[in-house]
């Protein structure tokens, strides 16, 4: 009986989880991915997630990765590894890198074009492979404008290393940035470099 208690209270747990989801969550999930880069000895020197920002290849994502890197792959949500083909362009600064893959008509995120204002709501979309992600909510606390037309985000959201290079997604869905590595990991913010900067 306790059993039976036990898996019913997990099924609704799991429910419950799933219905926090935005619409837009399951389809946008094919679109992140994790990134791998290695050394001339391919051992692994650096990890993180990102994005495709168009189905012709082109993706963004942390730079800190790809320093002192011989070569790169990304793995999917579908779990297939393709690898990178090269860097397009890369910001040392606000830690963001755009690069090509070789893959055919990768699933896409639409990039926000205006600036996300205070007091809205945030999502960040983590990497899952083979499966939906559970989205974070939090609210876009300060945006800061840098080069007059792009945005620095600070999100009330707890923290998440694991995730550094996730979209963070408005409510239509919309990349409005890339997640910054934490600077308290046992802080209650995150931060974002606007994905259009990228």
């Amino acid at each position: 009986m306790k059993r039976l208690l036990y898996m019913i209270g997990c099924l609704l747990l799991t429910t419950a989880l799933f219905a926090q989801n935005p619409a837009w969550s399951k389809k946008a999930a094919n679109a992140v991915f994790t990134l791998k880069t290695f050394d001339a000895n391919n051992q692994l020197i650096g990890s993180s997630n990102g994005f495709f920002v168009n189905n012709n290849g082109e993706a963004v994502s942390s730079y800190v990765p790809f320093k002192g890197a011989k070569r790169a792959v990304i793995i999917d949500a579908q779990g297939k590894e393709w690898p990178v083909d090269c860097i397009i362009g890369a910001n040392d600064m606000y830690d963001v890198a755009k690069f090509k893959v070789d893959i055919k008509k990768p699933q896409a995120l639409t990039v926000a074009e205006a600036k996300t204002e205070e007091g809205t709501t945030a999502w960040l979309l983590p990497y899952a492979a083979k499966k939906v992600p559970v989205c974070k909510k939090g609210t876009v606390s300060k945006a800061e404008v840098f080069q007059d037309i792009y945005a620095y985000y600070t999100i009330d959201m707890q923290p998440d290393e694991l995730q550094t290079g996730s979209p963070i997604l408005n409510e239509q869905g919309e990349a409005i940035g890339i997640l910054q590595p934490p600077a308290d990991a046992k802080g209650k913010q995150n931060h974002a470099v606007s994905a259009l900067f990228a």
